[in-house]
């Protein structure tokens, strides 16, 4: 059986960011919104972990948030739940593959470039143009992980059951 980490978070209107920060984390965290101000991730010890603190950081900045452990949501099954985080990444998957793509055409080229000229550091160069895409993997990464377990414990689940 599937487990969830349900965050629910009230943040106070002002100051703004106070709301950003805490959204852009969540995003991070690559929770799933299944409503406004309530997330979801599959449990797990680094889960439990990241939303306490989450919580934690929520509470000092004078909103409000409540953490739960269910063992499921009941109008939603957690293969829909699975798969609105599938949905939820495809297209960060699809930016991040791009940026990749752009990266290793970019390093080819300073290769060729610092080869052909032998123009020191030109390599380099390609490489700090393309720092964005690290914190891009750093933000669609860990929603893989969490994905990849939360389709593995739900596989689990389903050949229990049979």
């Amino acid at each position: 059986m599937m487990h969830w980490l349900v965050l629910l978070v009230s943040l106070p209107r002002e100051p703004s960011s106070l709301r950003v920060r805490a959204w852009r984390r969540l995003r991070l965290l690559g929770a799933l919104a299944l409503k406004h101000g309530v997330y979801v991730l599959p449990a797990s010890a680094e889960t439990v972990e990241q939303f306490q603190w989450l919580a934690q950081e929520v509470q000092r900045d004078g909103g409000e948030a409540t953490l739960l452990r269910v063992e499921r949501v009941e109008n939603i099954p957690d293969g829909e739940i699975v798969r609105r985080f599938q949905e939820a990444r495809d297209g960060d998957y699809q930016a991040l593959s791009e940026r990749y793509r752009r990266l290793l055409r970019g390093l080819e080229r300073g290769a060729r470039a610092q080869h052909d000229l032998a123009a020191p550091g030109e390599a380099g160069a390609v490489i700090e143009e393309r720092e964005p895409d690290a914190a891009c993997a750093a933000r669609v990464l860990p929603a893989l992980a969490l994905e990849a377990r939360a389709a593995h414990g739900l596989a689990q689940h389903h050949h229990r059951a049979r």
